[in-house]
């Protein structure tokens, strides 16, 4: 009986095997992020590398990354706090943070981008050559972070410090 249930659970583990190891075959089409940070005074310097993968099926010519610190700028058209919170979330008085973009690197290469959006909070970048579906491209980004005194995602309060989307994403 022990022999039984021993081959069994070598056949069931054998069997297996193909699911597994084609699961870790799909761990490695992800898009990575790899940030290196220094924080000093309220503010963060940081290197960013995304390996993108195209998981889709569209083609990509640039990508888009949404700059979350930019909101905290003091000319920002969409205040993250609303005036009716803005005792509670600045009890310092009001401040203002902001994300600055330094370089782009695609595929090691320095290239010329761009910040658009209604809010000046979308960083496009161009690619060297086009994505397309089941491809990967690196992009390093050097960016800049000033954190607002704010209670809120991203800000420095007396008690905390909160990187809630602190890099390009």
């Amino acid at each position: 009986m022990k022999k039984i249930a021993l081959i069994t659970c070598l056949l069931v583990t054998l069997c297996s095997l193909p699911f597994v190891l084609n699961g870790c075959d799909a761990r490695q089409n992800l898009t990575e992020y790899k940030i290196d940070c220094t924080f000093n005074d309220n503010t963060l310097t940081g290197k960013q590398t995304v390996s993108f993968y195209n998981d889709t099926d569209v083609v990509f010519e640039e990508l888009k990354f949404n700059l979350f610190g930019n909101a905290f700028r003091k000319d920002a058209k969409y205040k993250p706090i609303s005036p009716q919170y803005e005792a509670n979330a600045y009890p310092n008085g009001l401040s203002y943070g902001e994300m600055k973009v330094n370089a782009v690197r695609v595929g090691g290469k320095q290239v010329e981008f761009n910040i658009q959006g209604e809010d000046m909070n979308v960083l496009y970048v161009p690619l060297s050559k086009d994505v397309y579906p089941d491809e990967s491209v690196t992009v390093e980004i050097d960016f800049w972070l000033k954190l607002a005194n704010v209670v809120a995602r991203t800000g420095y309060n007396e008690h905390t410090i909160n990187l809630g989307n602190f890099y390009p994403i």
